[in-house]
């Protein structure tokens, strides 16, 4: 159930990093979305070998519910906070690890407003290929260890497809997606989702745009 992370806007240097990628809160106003420790949609990008790239991802829903009744934190009011470190292993690859944490918007059962938790602990292994034609394609593999605080679900396993077009104004990005719960009381069924992500270049080193995370089950 949750919402989208947002474009770069800046590129700083510095601490013994290649880059450093900021990324901007994004209010969320949207409901019964899927709830993703990542907040982001894969693209073409990957970390050059020898360099480690940093990112921050984070987001804040203004009004959401879960579906299921179990230790997860409400969505009101949650905040989601993700740092993410990856580094380039061959042409066109790279690993990564994903931190996330959240904060508690309201009180609950499970829950007291204001609070901070970790949600989840990421590791992935990403291939992308940007072509002449301005198409890139690619694929995103992850196994999560997740809190009872995210979700119920201790492990799951994540194969993500990376499709999009882009030009001198446009980016256009899709990610279909499959996961699957790996704990031994989880719901044997692969959930399939579809991520998108829609960004306009108005001029050199500065893009908006927009990202919608959808559940199809």
């Amino acid at each position: 159930s949750q919402q989208p992370s947002s474009p770069p806007v800046a590129y700083l240097r510095g601490l013994g990093l290649k880059r450093f990628l900021l990324l901007p809160c994004l209010l969320s106003l949207m409901n019964n979305t899927r709830a993703d420790p990542e907040i982001m949609v894969h693209q073409y990008d990957v970390a050059s070998r020898g360099s480690i790239v940093s990112s921050l991802h984070a987001n804040y829903v203004a009004d959401g519910h879960r579906q299921s009744q179990d230790a997860a934190w409400p969505l009101d009011n949650l905040s989601s906070l993700m740092a993410e470190f990856a580094t380039g292993i061959a042409p066109n690859w790279e690993v990564g690890i994903h931190l996330a944490g959240m904060r508690a918007g309201r009180n609950s059962e499970s829950s007291q407003k204001g609070e901070w938790g970790s949600s989840a602990l990421i590791f992935r292994l990403k291939y992308a290929q940007l072509m002449e034609s301005g198409f890139f394609y690619g694929c995103n593999v992850e196994y999560g260890l997740n809190a009872r605080r995210y979700i119920s679900d201790g492990r799951t396993a994540e194969l993500r497809g990376i499709f999009g077009f882009e030009n001198d104004f446009l980016k256009l990005t899709l990610n279909p997606l499959l996961v699957k719960a790996l704990s031994s009381e989880a719901d044997p069924a692969v959930d399939f989702n579809m991520d998108f992500k829609v960004l306009h270049k108005p001029g050199k080193g500065f893009a908006w745009g927009g990202e919608l995370y959808t559940d199809w089950g």
